[in-house]
């Protein structure tokens, strides 16, 4: 199951993707004449920084899924065991 953190997280990731899309977007048309020398830079520099944080934001999920998926699997092998002992010993 997902908690609130691995929600608010994909919002973030999300968030970010939108925004960092636009940019690029917006970069390649209505800005593109208007981005000259330092603002060029900085607004690049800030469009590579939002897609950096998406690529974070997703690397997280990833291992807060992996970990969720490895303790799930952890508790279906220990129920499994249980529940085969119990079968073996007689059904107690």
């Amino acid at each position: 199951m997902t908690n609130f953190a691995d929600h608010r997280l994909r919002w973030l990731g999300g968030i970010c993707l939108v925004i960092s899309i636009g940019m690029l977007i917006l970069g390649q048309t209505v800005l593109k004449s208007r981005l000259q020398r330092e603002s060029f830079v900085y607004y690049w520099l800030a469009c590579t920084g939002f897609t950096a944080l998406t690529m974070i934001f997703a690397l997280l999920d990833f291992r807060a899924v992996r970990r969720r998926s490895r303790a799930e699997q952890k508790e279906l092998i220990e129920k499994t065991l249980r529940e085969m002992g119990r079968k073996r010993d007689g059904g107690k």
